[in-house]
């Protein structure tokens, strides 16, 4: 079995569930809470795509200040 194979049979997630907002209101266990991923177990994120020339850790710095300049 290709070694590509065998990494992605470990890397399954789940697809996120999307619930409306009466769903999210709904009273509900701690335990499927966390696992519908709602209230504190709530996960954010964002996408990043990034095109440099030079060094990258000149871009990561300022990457880096960016970020803290914006809290």
């Amino acid at each position: 079995m290709p070694t590509d194979r065998l990494l992605s049979l470990h890397r399954r997630e789940k697809p996120m569930k999307y619930l409306t907002p009466e769903q999210m209101a709904k009273p509900r266990k701690r335990r499927l809470l966390k696992k519908l991923r709602l209230g504190e177990f709530q996960e954010f994120g964002f996408s990043l795509e990034v095109n440099y020339s030079g060094d990258l850790d000149d871009v990561l710095d300022q990457w880096i200040a960016f970020v803290g300049s914006e809290g």
